[in-house]
């Protein structure tokens, strides 16, 4: 996958990320947050578009599935 658009990106290690939460609490609370909601919403997203994947392919092989009794 690649960016649409230009791009920065941040790099957090896991003992980085570690040592700001002993320095800084109430500052990691607020990252992990943030990183919690993004995920969360690209959790939804992905979601959605896979229902909404699955409904068309659910509409389409109704279509094509003859039905036994003829038309009702």
């Amino acid at each position: 996958m690649r960016p649409l658009e230009l791009t920065r990106c941040l790099i957090f290690k896991r003992v980085d990320l570690m040592g700001l939460m002993r320095r800084e609490p109430v500052l990691a609370v607020k990252l992990l947050w943030a990183f919690v909601q993004a995920l969360s919403d690209r959790l939804r997203t992905a979601n959605a578009e896979l229902t909404e994947a699955r409904t068309e392919l659910e509409h389409r092989v109704e279509a094509q599935t003859p039905n036994p009794f003829g038309e009702i």
